[in-house]
């Protein structure tokens, strides 16, 4: 072989780095004699499969530690400073499109094309970045944010602003009539709110104007009638007619036996302040008769409410089936005694299992055959007649009635709890100064 060149004479000359006595390449010695074909010499050597030498071997600047490739997202190797690499510059594949993030919630990166608004680097909620990375658990990013760990950051409802007179204000709660904000949007359009009720605003949040039909006492109205005429005991005017002016100011003059506030028939007294109508219990009695050997047919239905529900019970011999809605009362064929325990044990076991607020009870000794049913709570709510499918006049019923107090509606004037409406949680909310109120709901 012609030797052209001093290089692969087996001699190092100057201009030389190696010289292994031949022009090969990949043998630790470059065909040209300038490089070792070592990474990190400065030359890319191809033989040893070189994609660049920057003249270290190390990595982050650009050029791999073993100079097989360069550093850069997509290159299927996973460089200095990389978190992976799966050969492609795409998002939603696993790693994201700069190799910065194996795109999971709770690994400290922000993956926006998967949608997240944060991440914290864990997955908790509460903290500033909800357990999914979607909300950074703010009022008004339209998210329903729920803490699992803080049930105190719960918010209960979010329409993605931070409006405060619209269904949800701006601490992500329900606005409510009493919040002192207006709430103008559909459903509720409130036409004032002044956060209670003053001579401006009723208490639910309508704007006072007499004729309402809303006694507003701090407009100093003494009544409403839900009319402007003068041919009534309410004047146009809202004030009580003379000489009746006095009843239902909730003040007790000396030619009246009471005084609740209004002049209508509910309440604790009567319509013309003359008669007190202290609060009473609905009362009732069932009783069981087997007269000429009659006795209660299979089917038959007694229906008794305790003024909140309505619980029916179906008498069965237990071999016939009865309604799945209907609650069982064995009947005792021919011993109307075990028939009336037999009621009075189904109303007790509806006591405890559904709720029911009527106590039933036996005199055994003088009425063996007779159930007295008393409702829990005093009030003319309690009134509600029983009802029964017997037509063979062995159950004879009367009640529940006898029940006073508590029946006063929203909006009608008292000066006591008992006036209002129990069954619809009315309180009688009396303002500061004022010796009567009105019927209402209370705001918490």
């Amino acid at each position: 072989m012609c030797i052209k060149t001093d290089c692969g004479d087996g001699t190092i000359q100057a201009s030389e780095l190696c010289d292994d006595g031949n022009n090969n390449d990949g043998d630790g010695c470059s065909a040209n004699c300038l490089s070792d074909e070592t990474c990190g010499n400065g030359i890319v050597d191809q033989a040893a499969e070189e994609k660049c030498d920057d003249g270290n071997t190390e990595s982050g600047d650009g050029c791999r530690e073993d100079c097989l490739s360069y550093e850069f997202c997509g290159n299927n190797l996973v460089d200095k400073g990389e978190v992976c690499d799966n050969g492609n510059n795409e998002a939603l594949d696993g790693c994201s499109a700069n190799c910065l993030s194996d795109e999971t919630c709770g690994n400290g990166y922000v993956d926006i094309p998967k949608g997240e608004k944060c991440d914290d680097g864990n997955t908790k909620d509460g903290d500033g970045c909800s357990a999914n990375c979607l909300s950074d658990e703010t009022c008004g990013n339209g998210i329903l944010d729920v803490s699992f760990d803080d049930p105190t950051r719960h918010e209960q409802c979010d329409d993605g602003n931070k409006v405060a007179i619209d269904n949800c204000n701006n601490e992500c709660k329900p606005t409510i009539c009493g919040d002192g904000a207006i709430d103008n949007q559909s459903s509720r359009h409130e036409q004032c709110d002044n956060g209670e009720e003053s001579s401006e605003c009723n208490f639910n949040c309508t704007k006072s104007e007499c004729g309402d039909g809303i006694l507003n006492v701090s407009a100093d109205e003494e009544c409403d009638d839900h009319n402007r005429s003068n041919d009534d005991n309410c004047l146009s005017t809202c004030k009580l007619k003379a000489p009746e002016r006095t009843c239902g100011d909730g003040k007790k003059q000396s030619h009246e036996e009471c005084d609740d506030g209004n002049t209508n028939a509910c309440g604790t007294c009567n319509e013309t302040c003359t008669s007190r109508q202290n609060e009473a219990t609905a009362t009732g009695k069932i009783i069981i008769i087997d007269a000429d050997g009659s006795h209660i047919e299979e089917g038959e239905i007694l229906s008794i409410h305790d003024g909140f529900k309505r619980l029916t019970f179906e008498f069965t011999t237990g071999i016939s089936s009865h309604s799945s809605s209907h609650i069982p009362i064995r009947i005792e064929l021919d011993d109307p005694n075990r028939t009336a325990k037999a009621i009075k044990r189904a109303i007790t076991d509806s006591r405890s299992s559904k709720g029911f607020k009527i106590s039933p009870q036996i005199d055994e000794f003088f009425s063996p055959n007779q159930i007295s049913l008393t409702n829990d709570q005093s009030g003319a709510f309690g009134n509600k007649s029983i009802i029964t499918s017997n037509q063979t006049g062995s159950i004879e019923i009367t009640g529940m009635s006898g029940g006073k107090g508590y029946d006063c509606p929203e909006g009608m004037g008292c000066t006591h709890d008992e006036d209002c409406d129990r069954n619809l949680s009315l309180k009688c909310l009396i303002p500061e100064g004022k010796v009567r109120g009105t019927c209402r709901e209370p705001l918490d």
